[in-house]
């Protein structure tokens, strides 16, 4: 009958392994040297380096090009043991970059024309102001892009997201002083139009003694001539 192993992640749950399945685990890293592991038989839970210490060593065996440069850092003080080495961090930094980067000519261009149009409404100060904060957000931003693109420092990655953060931030500033804008120009035009109507009607309507105010058309029985008309001629 075979046997399974009880072993306890690093979550704290509990999972249920074959025999054959141990060494898979932990060559996936599933099952680490310090995973405590049970199964029937046994009086207490052991770590699964003391279970299966050959197949701990021959997984070390395997990795010595990855452990020396990680020791090697941890001796420099730099990263702890265990961190990946700095060429998988350059490809990282610039997959992860690599959107932006292939944008960058679309994000100058909006900072440039963010300092154009903020120069344009610099009577407007703040409008003004945060037009060029942005595009200079935006140009730093592209710059941070390409530098991080070529070097691959994980620094520049996080520069890069620093500069998209002050960038969209100066963004919502200005979207919300731009509806504050508009909301006051929308309610002071329809004032104006308000304010136009009452007075048509103002003009338009009755007078004190019931004329039209302004004079209106007159009746007929109102008309005065200066003079009797000439007789009406005999047909």
């Amino acid at each position: 009958m075979q046997q399974h192993w009880l072993f306890v992640a690093s979550s704290g749950q509990q999972f249920t392994a074959g025999e054959e399945d141990v060494p898979a685990l932990i060559r996936s890293g599933q099952i680490a040297a310090h995973t405590l592991m049970w199964r029937e038989g046994m009086p207490q839970w052991m770590p699964a380096a003391s279970l299966f210490p050959s197949l701990f060593a021959a997984l070390a065996a395997t990795q010595p090009l990855v452990a020396a440069p990680a020791v090697a850092t941890a001796a420099a003080g730099g990263p702890p043991s265990g961190a990946p080495s700095s060429r998988m961090n350059e490809a990282m930094v610039r997959r992860l970059v690599e959107p932006l980067y292939e944008r960058r000519r679309w994000i100058r261009l909006v900072g440039v024309m963010s300092i154009i149009g903020g120069v344009a409404t610099l009577p407007a100060l703040l409008l003004g102001l945060l037009l060029i904060f942005a595009g200079l957000a935006a140009l730093k931003l592209a710059g941070q892009v390409e530098r991080a693109q070529a070097t691959g420092e994980v620094a520049r990655l996080e520069e890069v997201n620093r500069q998209v953060a002050k960038f969209f931030h100066f963004q919502g500033v200005l979207l919300v002083v731009q509806l504050a804008v508009a909301a006051v120009l929308a309610a002071l035009v329809l004032f104006g139009v308000g304010a136009a109507l009452l007075e048509g009607w103002k003009e338009s309507g009755p007078g004190a003694d019931g004329a039209p105010a302004g004079g209106g058309t007159r009746s007929v029985e109102d008309i005065r001539f200066p003079d009797l008309p000439p007789p009406v001629p005999e047909q």
